[in-house]
């Protein structure tokens, strides 16, 4: 999924894309630190989304859209539309040259260039129409909790 978003976003430069994901960059040794100790500002997710570097956020979806009911991606879902509500460049037209916001990405490509399949399509406008923050699960209560508030 992010070989096809990097060849979507740089064509045949695609290999000079760099990506934070969070599961190999956060210290699985010093994971409440990684987290914010419980403050959500302080956590790394929030950290990497709001650096001057971060381009955009993508989310991979597997087939079973699991990460829209997990508690960190919607905190970073969230805290990507509020970066861009924040810096005033919600029309993709505006993105070219600053933050490009939120991809979903499947195995076949960027959803909102329309090169996922129908299904998936489909399937996330139902995830997203029944989508209750409440609901979404987290490894741990804590986490739950520093996310929730």
């Amino acid at each position: 999924a992010l070989e096809q978003h990097a060849k979507g976003v740089m064509g045949s430069a695609w290999r000079n894309v760099a990506y934070w994901i969070c599961t190999l960059s956060n210290n699985q040794y010093a994971i409440q630190e990684e987290l914010g100790n419980g403050r959500w500002e302080l956590s790394s997710f929030y950290l990497a989304l709001r650096s001057n570097t971060c381009q955009g956020t993508c989310m991979i979806l597997d087939e079973g859209l699991d990460p829209l009911g997990r508690s960190w991606c919607l905190f970073e879902l969230l805290q990507t539309l509020t970066r861009v509500d924040q810096e005033g460049n919600s029309h993709p037209k505006e993105r070219q040259a600053g933050f490009q916001g939120m991809h979903f990405c499947t195995a076949s490509g960027i959803v909102s260039r329309g090169e996922a399949s129908s299904e998936v399509s489909l399937r996330m406008g139902e995830r997203i129409s029944t989508l209750r923050l409440q609901d979404a699960k987290a490894s741990s209560s804590a986490d739950k909790q520093t996310i929730d508030g």
